[in-house]
């Protein structure tokens, strides 16, 4: 089991951060869970995902008594919301296509070496225009605001954001073998792909343009401003540190076909990391389970299910000013949210070596988050094939 953990803006726009979370489960058969690869053996993956987001699980900064809290509180009320027509676009908010590149090698005895890039194709509905900061209004032949189809004065469109976004790198290593093989993984998230050299965090790159223009014999000055989403949208900055453990078992049912696995870990969040993330530290458990259907000596099929969760413990504290997701409140939103998510699979082997594989998964529960629903397909192809061991 692999696992990405994928943006949001600052202030009004907090939701966007649940974007980069993302959850790729790739083939079991040849590695995985506690199991690793064999020395010098490989295996590479390229794939495809798209994650839309049409709901919210809300924060609401009231406490028990429904009260406004103080800043300094964390936030505990929550509420699955679906936005207003004027606030999406075709009813959705985010539209997220993802390019992903996945490696995995084997370099020693029991030790293996795992990576992923992705490069992400961003559609989020913005509302306002951002030359002017004005909203976007239906207008008549004379310029007067009119309702449109949608109810309201006011409509979005799609800010587009393309480019690198967050990637990760990890070691494992198996450390059991048998009947209940175990592997310990120590992971890291690196934003390098994507920084800005400035320490603040900065959502629009302005481009300053003067020109003179020759129309035949006569000349002038252009001045323009480009305004565009620059590359840290796409991102969540900052570092985080992943202490995984895995574990797994193959029945003894039709020549071991069932198998089973899980994983518990924590992920943390240094406060001052850059200066540029308050995140609380999150507990990651998960399970899966997969049956391989041998359909002759070169084909297999494995249909698995995965579930799993990722949640904030709240030692997050106040947010500072450069906050990828600035708040006034402490543990605020994506800074301290939970999620529970599964995953319905199935993938097709050829002569151990091709694979590929058909996903669809979707937030099932959360905290602060967007409730995502998730399709995606990859192609995968393995350098010197194994058994589980």
């Amino acid at each position: 089991m692999r696992n990405l953990n994928l943006i949001n803006s600052r202030s009004g726009r907090v939701f966007t951060a649940a974007l980069m979370i993302l959850v790729i489960f790739t083939g079991d058969v040849f590695a995985g869970g506690p199991w690793v690869l064999e020395p010098g053996q490989a295996y590479l993956t390229t794939g495809f995902s798209r994650k839309v987001g049409k709901q919210r699980y809300t924060h609401f900064h009231l406490d028990v008594n429904k009260t406004p809290k103080n800043y300094t509180d964390d936030v505990d009320s929550f509420a699955l919301v679906t936005p207003a027509d004027s606030t999406t676009v075709d009813g959705k908010f985010h539209d997220f296509r993802y390019y992903y590149f996945q490696g995995y090698v084997g370099i020693c005895k029991n030790l293996e070496l795992d990576w992923t890039i992705n490069f992400l194709e961003g559609r989020e509905a913005s509302r306002s225009n951002p030359y002017t900061g004005k909203l976007y209004t239906y207008t008549d032949a004379e310029g007067n605001p009119v309702i449109g189809e949608n109810g309201s004065y006011h409509y979005a469109v799609w800010e587009l954001n393309s480019g690198f976004t967050d990637s990760w790198m990890s070691l494992k290593y198996q450390f059991l073998h048998k009947a209940w093989p175990m592997a310990a993984e120590l992971s890291v998230r690196f934003p390098d792909l994507y920084l800005q050299p400035s320490e603040a965090y900065t959502r629009y790159n302005n481009q300053y343009l003067s020109y003179t223009h020759v129309d035949g014999d006569s000349s002038y000055n252009v001045k323009d401003t480009i305004i565009e989403a620059g590359p840290e949208w796409r991102g969540l900055l900052g570092r985080d540190f992943g202490f995984i453990l895995h574990t797994g078992h193959s029945f003894p049912f039709n020549n071991y076909a069932f198998y089973f696995q899980a994983f518990a870990g924590y992920n943390l969040r240094l406060d001052q990391w850059l200066h540029r993330t308050a995140y609380a530290d999150q507990l990651m458990l998960g399970a899966s389970c997969g049956y391989q259907w041998k359909v002759s000596d070169k084909w297999t099929i494995l249909p698995t299910l995965n579930l799993d969760y990722v949640g904030g413990i709240g030692n997050g504290g106040q947010p500072v000013t450069s906050d990828r997701f600035y708040s006034t409140y402490k543990n605020n939103n994506f800074n301290n949210s939970k999620h529970f998510r599964g995953y319905l699979n199935v993938e097709a082997i050829f002569d151990k070596r091709f694979d590929v594989k058909l996903g669809y998964g979707n937030w099932l529960w959360g905290r602060g988050e967007v409730k995502y629903n998730e399709m995606f397909v990859q192609l995968s192809y393995v350098i010197g094939c194994k058994e589980k061991n």
